[in-house]
């Protein structure tokens, strides 16, 4: 695979203390159009924005036909969350949504996303599918290493029209 790095910086080290919390509709404001599907996995039904399959060739060229992308392990996820509904779900990596949108339905979700068109994608479909009392979106990186600098590397033979990101 070929990959493309992005960089941005944190001027202030206390900036990369605080967290970008996205509040459901407030990304409204992009120049840019969203495909929202409802999809269905088990019992659950609800709303997922995705990409259009010539940039993201493979969640959302997964999630725009009859499938489901990863359904056996969501599926997996899924049934935990059922089976004891004391669990949560931190999803950290949350793109546009595969796993957090479903449990959202069924337990409190933290998802966090640094790629903006992806966390802007997601906060939309939280907010049709009205469940944002469960979910908490985050935009941000996360690293094991703390450090005003973030390195993200995109794979430019998908979603090859990002954007710069600014955490």
């Amino acid at each position: 695979m070929e990959w493309n790095r992005t960089e941005t910086e944190t001027t202030n080290a206390s900036n990369s203390r605080r967290l970008h919390v996205v509040r459901p509709g407030s990304l409204d404001a992009r120049n840019e159009t969203f495909n929202c599907l409802t999809k269905r996995l088990g019992r659950l039904t609800f709303p997922v924005c995705v990409y259009s399959a010539d940039v993201d060739r493979y969640i959302s060229a997964a999630m725009a036909g009859d499938g489901y992308f990863e359904a056996h392990e969501v599926g997996g996820f899924l049934r935990l969350l059922t089976l004891d509904r004391r669990l949560q779900l931190v999803d950290v990596g949350a793109n546009i949504g595969v796993y957090s949108l479903p449990a959202a339905r069924l337990t409190q979700v933290l998802a966090v996303e640094p790629n903006p068109r992806s966390i802007a994608r997601l906060a939309k479909a939280v907010e049709l599918g009205a469940v944002g009392s469960n979910i908490t979106l985050v935009q941000s990186a996360v690293s094991n290493v703390r450090t005003s600098q973030i390195t993200m590397f995109v794979n430019v033979k998908n979603q090859v029209r990002q954007c710069d990101l600014r955490l």
